[in-house]
């Protein structure tokens, strides 16, 4: 009877290795799920100060860089390459745009992002790209700095690949003296802007013919030229890449 006992015993001992497995199981998906859900908020998270600190820029109906737009995909939409999404002709400009950030955040940290003022905006003729003067060039002067190249490149790389016009405006504030070898913010802006198109010729090889140079001086700011934050926000170069044009 005893050794009965003894048999009945051994042979159910195998249920608390059982049950000691589904525990150890459960606290093993239990972590992953955690980890997971955390990922998801430190994402979003990421995401919304992304937006905050790098300020990405709407535009209004001159095509100025105005209202912070949200940085998120259209609903059900997928971020395609540049390259796809230039030769689509019924891609939108959000879809446009959106695809192009993803190529610049994918190629640059959010320290170089920051630091070149790099921005992006619909317009009425396509999205346009905007680069903080500062952060390009030399006060004063149409001299790109070394640190810019790399954002600058970025930036090339997408307009080699899009194939559209592209007309690069120079922007400056509303300062009194521009000092130097420009006159007037006038031959600033254009100094600028055309610097910019003799880069993207020579070390991008994008096709003369599609390229354009544009100055407006201080002409149209930004924000209100009340402080010397918001003239630093009005230096800027502007590329404006035309969705219109084949």
């Amino acid at each position: 009877m005893e050794r009965n006992k003894d048999e009945q015993e051994n042979h159910e001992r195998w249920l608390v290795s059982y049950a000691d497995f589904i525990t150890l199981l459960f606290a093993f998906f239990t972590v992953l799920y955690a980890t997971s859900q955390a990922d998801n908020e430190k994402m979003a998270k990421f995401e919304q100060s992304f937006k905050q600190a790098f300020g990405i820029y709407n535009s209004n109906a001159e095509g100025v860089l105005s209202q912070p737009f949200p940085f998120s995909q259209t609903e059900g939409s997928v971020i395609e390459s540049p390259i796809k999404v230039f030769n689509d002709k019924y891609a939108s400009k959000a879809e446009v745009r959106d695809a192009i950030w993803q190529v610049i955040y994918n190629s640059l940290t959010e320290e170089q992002i920051k630091q070149s003022g790099l921005v992006l905006a619909d317009d009425k003729e396509g999205v346009r790209v905007g680069l903080a003067s500062n952060s390009l060039f030399v006060p004063g002067s149409a001299k790109i700095l070394p640190d810019a190249l790399k954002a600058l490149d970025v930036v090339g790389d997408i307009l080699k690949k899009s194939g559209k016009q592209i007309q690069i405006e120079g922007h400056t504030d509303n300062a009194e003296s521009v000092g130097g070898i420009f006159p007037s913010h006038w031959e600033l802006a254009a100094g600028r802007a055309a610097t910019i198109v003799r880069y993207m010729v020579k070390r991008h090889k994008l096709e003369p013919a599609l390229l354009s140079a544009v100055s407006y001086a201080d002409q149209r700011p930004l924000v209100s030229n009340s402080s010397e934050e918001n003239k630093s926000k009005n230096r800027r170069i502007e590329l404006l890449i035309s969705l219109n044009s084949h």
